[in-house]
């Protein structure tokens, strides 16, 4: 874009935003490895670019000027006073004036409501995603109509907040006999899901429990926190793996819910799942169950990662890409799901259990116009994002191991 002859981005016009933008990037990238690429980054057409490309997204245009993604860092670097200065500008170009209301773009809280992907049915092989993710069709199951159907607003705190104050009881078919089938208990866990789904207050205590048992597979995980409504969840392990270690769980009162144990070949089974937390602590520590049920515990947290300080943690968080949750001129389901994934990510990788989690009153009124199906799709795709973020910014525990073998295939003799 030029005018007289002039690009648009060397412009005293746009020379504010420039400069804004260009003061951001060296506070926010200071430390990362883009900071060496500060050259090229801050020059006036990357920084025009990048400011075009988030205002024609914000106005609901796609735009392909930079493939990358508008969580990476330097577009992160657009705060909302830039973002407001930027929008003011290109509106007073011509052609620009009327451009989200040519696209028929309402922009306001209200009604950009969470639409998270609906998940496709899978097979039966993998029972946490059939129970797990199950596809709207099957789950015509609620009882409190969006409040953005019709019904008076007014009436809607009676019927959901207030019942969310009090302890809400597990379900009555937990641990009972029924649930060794293997499709009673994929019913059953899909009905978990929605008991806990149904209302912004109780997605608030199922998220904030999730990151102490960030990797255990969905349905498991929401079961056993209807058995017990914890923040911090137990360890489970296998009522086949404790006889492989030789242990009897008899022989403890530790409790212990149906749930689903993974076989070879991607198979599945119900199984019961005991909680290795307190068979550890009612062992004797000097005899060989302390010892088999150690070695448990390392077999089965082998995906986990060590904990860090909340300070590294933090600045690990600034540089992942995962949004700014503050960052007003992100969609607020974008913010939403970062505000999750961050909560859910510091209780997975720090020792300290922090405030419990709270939508903000803006989320919540969102929220309160979201269809249950859709707060569901919210928690589902939160958590996978939280886990692929928890993949790429944490290391992997130090494990004790024995000396491997090397696979490597011998050099060839030169001839």
């Amino acid at each position: 874009m030029t005018a007289d002859d002039k690009p648009l981005s060397i412009q005293p016009e746009f020379r504010k935003i420039l400069q804004a933008y260009q003061r951001n990037f060296d506070v926010k990238t200071k430390g990362t490895p883009l900071e060496k690429h500060a050259g090229y980054f801050k020059t006036p057409t990357e920084v025009f670019a990048r400011a075009f490309e988030v205002y024609t997204k914000q106005a609901g245009l796609k735009s392909n000027l930079i493939a990358d993604s508008y969580h990476s860092l330097e577009y992160r670097c657009i705060d909302t006073p830039i973002y407001q200065d930027l929008k003011a500008y290109f509106d007073k170009l011509p052609g620009f004036e009327n451009l989200a209301k040519d696209l028929n773009q309402d922009l306001s809280v209200a009604k950009e409501q969470a639409q998270p992907k609906e998940p496709a049915k899978t097979s039966e092989r993998q029972p946490e995603t059939n129970t797990a993710e199950p596809t709207a069709g099957a789950q015509e199951k609620s009882t409190e109509k969006p409040a953005a159907q019709g019904e008076p607003v007014q009436s809607k705190p009676e019927e959901t907040i207030k019942p969310q104050e009090k302890f809400l009881p597990s379900d009555d078919r937990q641990n009972t006999p029924g649930l060794a089938d293997y499709q009673e208990l994929k019913k059953f866990a899909v009905d978990i899901l929605d008991k806990w789904t149904q209302t912004p207050e109780r997605l608030e205590k199922l998220i904030d429990a999730t990151g102490s048992r960030l990797l255990e597979n969905n349905p498991n995980r929401v079961i056993e926190f209807d058995q017990w409504q914890t923040e911090r969840l137990p360890h489970l392990v296998s009522k086949q793996n404790l006889q492989m270690m030789e242990v009897d769980p008899a022989k403890y009162k530790a409790e212990s819910i149906r749930g689903f144990e993974a076989l070879p070949l991607h198979k599945w089974q119900s199984s019961e799942l005991y909680d290795l937390d307190a068979l550890l602590n009612q062992a004797d520590h000097n005899g060989r169950d302390y010892k088999q049920l150690q070695k448990l515990e390392k077999m089965t947290s082998e995906k986990e990662y060590d904990r860090m300080a909340a300070n590294v943690l933090s600045q690990k968080l600034e540089q992942s890409g995962i949004p700014d949750p503050n960052d007003q001129t992100l969609k607020p389901v974008v913010r939403l799901v970062a505000h999750i994934t961050r909560h859910e990510l510091q209780d997975a990788l720090t020792e300290g259990k922090q405030e419990p989690f709270k939508f903000t009153p803006a989320e919540r009124d969102l929220l309160k116009k979201t269809p249950a199906e859709k707060l569901k799709g919210l928690y589902l795709s939160s958590t996978k994002s939280t886990q692929t973020f928890y993949n790429q910014i944490a290391k992997p525990k130090q494990q004790e191991l024995a000396p491997t073998r090397s696979f490597a295939k011998p050099k060839r003799k030169e001839r």
